[in-house]
């Protein structure tokens, strides 16, 4: 035997006492990550259970695309922590003196852990879209052009209608009983309501 096989035979075998090894270094990255997961699935279900939809008339779709995305969010953190659960904490491992199945087992256990993180990524990613989806933009402007209020003049009588436009300083209100106008200098008190 020279010492080019001397070499070879030393380096199978550093291969072979280092891929048990492989797999508890693995298996510590693992229980890093799961401990993420589980932050991550937390995280889910507190946005699950705070999120109380937008307060705006927003389309139908728009009204159901978060809870659909929080639910496959939550089936796919789910799976990712059984994956990197499997390699975090393996039900058995294989035999010590059989390289072949300690290859086999790494190379798995790789697959597991990267398709775990993957999908960790994803549930992510689907919470980010379910939670920019409440920030449906408002049409301000149609609010504001027809808004009640309540108003009294400075001898103490009151009036509750629409607010409209009026030419210069002076305020118009539509009110059940006919249009009110009024000027600034006669105003004691003006409040918006949402209905008179």
């Amino acid at each position: 035997m020279d010492a080019s096989d001397l070499a070879a035979d030393v380096s199978a075998s550093d291969l072979e006492v280092g891929d048990p090894e492989a797999l508890e270094e693995l298996a510590a990255s693992a229980r890093g990550w799961h401990s993420i997961q589980l932050a991550v699935l937390g995280f889910i279900g507190f946005c699950g259970v705070f999120w109380d939809g937008n307060g705006v008339a927003s389309p139908g779709w728009l009204q159901w695309l978060p809870g659909i995305l929080v639910v496959l969010a939550l089936l796919l953190a789910l799976t990712a922590i059984y994956l990197v659960g499997r390699v975090a904490y393996p039900f058995r491992g294989p035999a010590q003196n059989a390289p072949d199945e300690v290859r086999r087992a790494v190379g798995t256990r790789r697959r597991r852990l990267r398709t775990g993180i993957g999908l960790t990524y994803v549930a992510m990613t689907a919470l980010v879209v379910a939670t920019l989806s409440g920030w449906f933009p408002t049409n301000t402007e149609a609010d504001t052009d027809v808004a009640a209020a309540v108003v009294m003049d400075v001898e103490g009588r009151s009036w509750c209608g629409e607010l409209a436009e009026a030419p210069g300083d002076e305020l118009r209100l539509d009110t059940a009983e006919g249009e009110v106008t009024l000027s600034p200098q006669r105003l004691a008190l003006v409040h918006p309501v949402a209905a008179c």
